[in-house]
């Protein structure tokens, strides 16, 4: 049985040469025209989404704002600067509503109206007080905001972070470990622990720091200040011995020789 020369010929709407499927259409156009219902190509594109402030047609960038309503909203907490913007960026809460629009919960709808916010908040007690919400996973309003004195009016920033170090030693702790040394509590207390809470070098117990053993004489961390990295612990003389003698071995060895040649 001879082949049908119909099912060879090129497909009659692209031209391309190979088997036809149906209606003189090779497979790729059938199915474009059994899909579409038509032969020619349909280009989908995304629909193109404008800024939802009023009148500006201008793409969306982000947080459905185009790039100069969304600065303006990162900037100064309202996408549109009109009229009266310099009385409320003169106003002493301008600061704070500004700052609730940079925040990721954000203020609720209400308040984007700054005068409506001012009514609602009154005044700021003092500059030492600082907005604070209940509710951190939800968004600044009336029901979700207070005032936070952060340092009583006659106590100074050093007697507050003194206050606060006596209330949190293990928190201020950590942050003393991370800022000298690079370590955590964590880290410490394995080193303790492998050190049996004795001195690496004259083999003394010493405490392990807790938050009830208030200030005594834990062990230190030594590190080398040359290349900056930390190694063992140290009671406290070993540590301040190794840095009067600024861990010069040769210096060492001469204290070493002179006790020796003046002991009886």
């Amino acid at each position: 049985m001879s082949k049908v020369f119909a099912k060879t010929l090129p497909c009659s709407h692209c031209g391309r040469e190979g088997k036809t499927v149906a209606k003189g259409l090779c497979n790729a156009c059938y199915y474009r025209l059994k899909k579409n219902g038509t032969l020619e190509y349909k280009v989908r594109k995304k629909p193109i989404e404008c800024c939802i402030v009023e009148g500006c047609n201008k793409p969306v960038v982000s947080k459905k704002y185009c790039d100069t309503h969304h600065t303006n909203n990162k900037r100064f907490g309202d996408p549109i600067r009109n009229f009266g913007y310099g009385e409320r960026s003169e106003h002493s809460l301008y600061g704070v509503w500004a700052h609730q629009a940079r925040t990721k919960e954000g203020r609720v709808p209400e308040w984007d109206d700054f005068w409506c916010f001012v009514n609602d908040v009154k005044e700021k007690p003092s500059e030492l007080h600082r907005a604070r919400r209940y509710d951190f996973s939800k968004p600044y309003g009336p029901n979700n905001f207070y005032w936070l004195e952060r340092i009583a009016s006659k106590e100074s920033t050093k007697e507050y972070a003194r206050v606060w170090r006596s209330k949190n030693p293990l928190r201020a702790k950590n942050a003393a470990l991370k800022k000298n040394y690079g370590i955590d509590m964590q880290e410490y207390m394995r080193m303790y622990e492998s050190q049996k809470g004795r001195c690496a070098i004259c083999g003394i117990p010493k405490e392990s720091f807790s938050a009830g053993n208030g200030r005594k004489e834990t062990l230190a961390v030594d590190h080398c200040h040359d290349q900056k990295h930390v190694r063992e612990l140290l009671c406290g003389k070993c540590n301040k011995g190794l840095g009067y003698f600024n861990d010069d071995i040769a210096l060492m060895e001469k204290a070493i020789e002179y006790v020796k040649k003046h002991r009886k």
